[in-house]
């Protein structure tokens, strides 16, 4: 493979997603892997001004392009106090450019839902909406060790439908290991009574440091999951969705433009513990500690990422979308073309029917998805 000068991502792209880590939860579910901190809400106001110190340190010290899309992820973002919400915006207008056409989500948790949380979140500017359903049955909520009732999940959501807040995703973790074909559609045709205008359906898996680790719960087999894959994608297109990610389906207009910044291997600033950044040619985290962070809410920033280290990220990135890249855009920002780099691990993959080279792109197969490790191990 030959080595590439990287064009710094800042010269490329005129404009950049933000992060923003709100970690804390009520009740820690048995299949989370993510940074959160049970029962610490007290501390939320020296909480939100360490992240103010943050959002400061980058607008005093580096040139930030305007914001096309924020996200509020965690944790349970929706626990934040609404006062405090508010106040972290302000922070976020006077410090950064925020464009008029951002997407703004933040992830709820259905027992979070309320007609004032809905109502301020719109007066706030935010006009995405992502909430984690995860299932529609009453078994499945005890097994993921969720805490929201049915009844309280079919509430939230149609408080949603009713708000000023159009544009909602729903997550689903779908293929748990008992699951047949009757439960997925089941699951399906219940989430799309809602008329959520993008649905994330993740498979189950096993993350380390979770109860499911520690209860050694196994997940769905290779397989079975392959073919729930199949039975989702078929159902959703369907029903009216695009599958433009391998999680992910979107009424035309409403792909996630936030998740379409990783995906896209665009550049991104995190905020607050735990988050990762990818930014100024560099790929960094905040600490996964919230007394840490808060003693020191000022990344650390690592030297700038090796050209053959970048291309991976992006093929890694770029392939998990239906249309993956096109190859004018791998030799804009690589400076050299793709076939020049891993010419014969393509051609290897389009025989095997994994990889299509056409009109100018490169894209990923139906079962070059299934297979999508074994196609990235064969091209980095």
């Amino acid at each position: 493979m030959q080595q590439s000068k990287y064009v710094i991502p800042s010269a490329l792209f005129p404009s950049i997603g933000l992060y923003i880590h709100i970690p804390f939860c009520r009740h820690i579910c048995s299949y989370c892997g993510f940074y959160k901190v049970k029962n610490q809400i007290a501390i939320a106001p020296q909480f939100v001004e360490a992240l103010a110190k943050e959002i400061r340190f980058y607008s005093t010290y580096h040139h930030i392009p305007p914001i096309h899309s924020i996200f509020f992820g965690g944790g349970t973002p929706s626990l934040l106090p609404l006062d405090l919400m508010s106040d972290l915006f302000d922070q976020i207008r006077s410090h950064f450019t925020v464009l008029p056409t951002c997407e703004i989500s933040v992830e709820v948790n259905p027992e979070t839902v309320s007609q004032d949380l809905l109502n301020t979140y719109h007066h706030l500017g935010v006009n995405r909406i992502s909430i984690g359903i995860q299932s529609f049955n009453s078994r499945d909520l005890k097994f993921l060790g969720r805490t929201h009732s049915l009844e309280t999940a079919i509430d939230a959501l149609t408080q949603i439908q009713n708000s000023c807040i159009k544009n909602f995703n729903m997550d689903l973790i779908m293929g748990l290991p008992h699951f047949t074909q009757l439960d997925v559609i089941d699951a399906l045709e219940k989430a799309l009574e809602f008329t959520p205008t993008h649905i994330s359906s993740y498979t189950l898996s096993i993350e380390p440091n979770t109860r499911f680790q520690r209860h050694n719960i196994q997940p769905l087999e290779s397989n079975q999951e392959s073919i729930q894959f199949e039975w989702i994608s078929d159902e959703l297109t369907g029903a009216g969705f695009n599958h433009y990610e391998i999680s992910a389906f979107a009424k035309p207009g409403f792909t996630s433009r936030h998740n379409e910044t990783y995906w896209m291997y665009e550049p991104f600033i995190g905020i607050g513990p735990s988050a990762n950044s990818f930014f100024e040619n560099r790929r960094y985290s905040n600490p996964c500690s919230l007394t840490g962070y808060m003693d020191h809410p000022i990344p650390e920033f690592p030297d700038e990422m090796l050209p053959d280290d970048l291309i991976k990220e992006f093929l890694i990135s770029n392939l998990r979308l239906r249309q993956g890249f096109q190859l004018a855009e791998f030799e804009r920002r690589f400076g050299n073309q793709l076939l020049d780099y891993c010419g014969d691990s393509l051609h290897r993959l389009v025989k095997k029917g994994l990889i299509v080279l056409e009109n100018g792109r490169c894209f990923a197969t139906s079962k070059g998805w299934l297979l999508l490790d074994e196609v990235l191990v064969d091209l980095i």
